[in-house]
């Protein structure tokens, strides 16, 4: 899926999760509601400016906005979730077919969640980074060619 997809599925996703129309939403990042539109259908293509804007308005990121919300962001009901919870029982399998229960805090394994959600972000984000850096690349030995014909260039 290119990118303009994912980004105007993304786009639509927050919005709606953010209980916003394309109007207000337009007017909160001080853009036109026919471009939000063409966002959202990926007719058009934002500057990082406006993505920033959009993400900001929306209370989410730009790396939110530039992954595919069907992909990344499994919804879970909000009565699913158990606040009083202290510990957590997990119970495996050993090898000689026995079966140990091993309890562990639930504050340790929300830290662990908290962590690799973070890890991951920032993996994301230097991925994102490193395509953008190849693309300028990209881009800068395009014009060196059309500049000095089509020797080979390193």
């Amino acid at each position: 899926m290119a990118i303009n997809d994912i980004f105007a599925r993304a786009l639509k996703h927050y919005r709606h999760l953010a209980a916003m129309s394309q109007e207000s939403l337009a007017s909160a990042a001080s853009l036109d509601r026919t471009y939000i539109s063409q966002l959202e259908r990926g007719r058009k293509s934002p500057t990082l400016n406006t993505l920033a804007k959009l993400a900001d308005c929306l209370g989410t990121t730009v790396q939110h906005l530039l992954r595919d919300p069907v992909v990344n962001s499994p919804t879970v009901p909000a009565d699913y979730f158990v606040r009083s919870l202290k510990q957590v029982t997990v119970v495996r399998q050993n090898p000689v077919d026995d079966y140990e229960a091993v309890t562990v805090p639930t504050s340790s394994l929300l830290a662990a969640v908290n962590t690799t959600h973070a890890l991951i972000d920032d993996l994301y984000s230097a991925d994102l980074e490193v395509a953008i850096i190849l693309r300028q690349a990209t881009r800068r030995r395009g014009v060196l060619r059309q500049q000095f014909g089509r020797r080979r260039l390193g």
